[in-house]
């Protein structure tokens, strides 16, 4: 289903489109998952990573290496 959702109080018009996003609030550990970077937004979140906040993005430091599925 395709459909836009328009919020009256910053009139920003989303679309419906599925791209999860993980967000979290300034000043707040709490993190959410949101159907698309739009709708974060219009939550008052800021973006952490693209995709769910339980898949969060594995970083490689500096000397480290950074262990691949099933090796």
């Amino acid at each position: 289903m395709f459909g836009f959702l328009i919020s009256a109080a910053n009139a920003i018009a989303c679309t419906d489109k599925f791209e999860p996003v993980c967000g979290y609030w300034m000043h707040s550990p709490k993190t959410q998952t949101f159907k698309n970077e739009c709708l974060m937004r219009e939550a008052g979140a800021k973006k952490r990573h693209a995709g769910s906040c339980a898949d969060a993005p594995v970083k490689n430091q500096p000397g480290q290496s950074v262990a691949k599925p099933g090796k």
